[in-house]
């Protein structure tokens, strides 16, 4: 769990970083008038290096025992040996950089310094990339997909969570409304694009990944990705629309709560990284032990050569039905006014529904 709640603060101040890089570069006519405080900036950047280093260490604590070795001689081993523990010294290289990047008094004035932190914050993604679990399976084609999906993520909710939580006001909120919505359904897209990518790479047998932790909380992130998409559509085309007919409506009630949505999804994503990749669901289920969760719902004892199907029933269509119609009434709620928290709800009650709907139809 510490690992987790450290890979998801470690997605979130990767996101206020790019978010504050990417607003600092857009004139002030074109986004509404707000400010990250510099602490918080310096903070997201030490951070990184800080992180980072928990998987390192829970990795030097694993294969310690595996090895029977001391921890520290194995973390020394990561270090020089392994691509995550290689990625974890050119973060600190970087992120050092970056701090007295961010330090310098005239980083605001000088458009070359905020190309320059920007560019450092692409290499530092592409070194996640490269330490990463598709990076690690395919050194090319998982570094590149991993950096490509990381990259959009955090160009995405970063300007979503920079604005959302320090704008001022919300003068020009239709003008950046107006590049942002196309920004992001390309963020979108590439998401989709590369997350079909690697999982392909990294768990090929989607089904039978459900068997695992790491499928369950695949699962759940991809129930997630559909309710934040319907607070996309809220915040980038229902509220678009009206504030052309009503500049006096306020917008960021709705994107702040996309913007928890979004944290919840990295917290999903940061459950994963402490689980093995089930490249192959039967290898990993002879010596992991297989999720609790899944066990509940199928109440039978897992093997290795056991497949996931899905075969519907009443009840998980019943249940398929309620969780569409919870997704709708997200929508419904903006629609007619309604309090935010019902939204919330709502949204919580599509993952719900949506989970219990297809783990009830779930045959081994």
């Amino acid at each position: 769990m510490i690992v987790s709640t450290t890979q998801a603060l470690l997605y979130l101040s990767f996101s206020i970083l790019v978010g504050n890089a990417i607003m600092s570069l857009i004139p002030t006519s074109h986004r509404p008038e707000m400010g990250v405080p510099r602490s918080l900036i310096l903070v997201s950047v030490l951070s990184i290096p800080l992180l980072s280093f928990f998987p390192v260490f829970a990795l030097a604590q694993e294969m310690a025992v595996t090895f029977d070795m001391e921890t520290w001689s194995m973390f020394y081993e990561i270090l020089f040996l392994f691509n995550i523990g290689k990625a974890w010294l050119w973060t600190i290289a970087l992120s050092i950089v970056l701090f007295f990047l961010f330090l310098n008094p005239f980083l605001a004035k000088h458009k070359i310094l905020q190309y320059f932190s920007f560019f450092f914050l692409l290499a530092l993604i592409f070194v996640q990339g490269w330490a990463s679990h598709s990076g690690s399976l395919n050194p090319l084609k998982g570094t590149l997909l991993h950096s490509l999906h990381f990259m959009a993520v955090t160009l995405w909710t970063g300007i979503l969570f920079c604005v959302a939580w320090f704008s001022r006001n919300t003068i020009n909120w239709s003008i950046f409304l107006r590049w942002f919505t196309p920004l992001a359904i390309i963020c979108i897209l590439v998401l989709i694009g590369t997350g079909l990518g690697m999982t392909n790479e990294i768990a090929p047998e989607y089904l039978n990944s459900w068997m695992l932790d790491y499928g369950q909380a695949l699962l759940l992130k991809h129930l997630l990705f559909f309710a934040v998409i319907a607070y996309a559509i809220i915040n980038g085309i229902l509220i678009r629309k009206n504030l052309a007919k009503d500049p006096s409506i306020q917008p960021l009630k709705w994107v702040r709560l996309e913007s928890v949505i979004l944290f919840l999804i990295f917290f999903a994503t940061a459950v994963m990284t402490e689980q093995t990749p089930p490249h192959e669901v039967a290898q990993v289920l002879k010596y992991e032990d297989p999720s609790w969760l899944f066990q509940w719902f199928v109440q039978e004892t897992i093997e290795p050569t056991m497949t996931v199907t899905l075969q519907f029933t009443m009840l998980s269509m019943l249940l398929a039905l309620g969780s569409f119609a919870a997704l709708s009434l997200v929508l419904l709620a903006y629609i007619k006014k309604w309090s935010i928290w019902n939204s919330f709800v709502y949204s919580i009650l599509f993952v719900v529904l949506g989970y219990l709907a297809l783990m009830t139809a779930v045959h081994v």
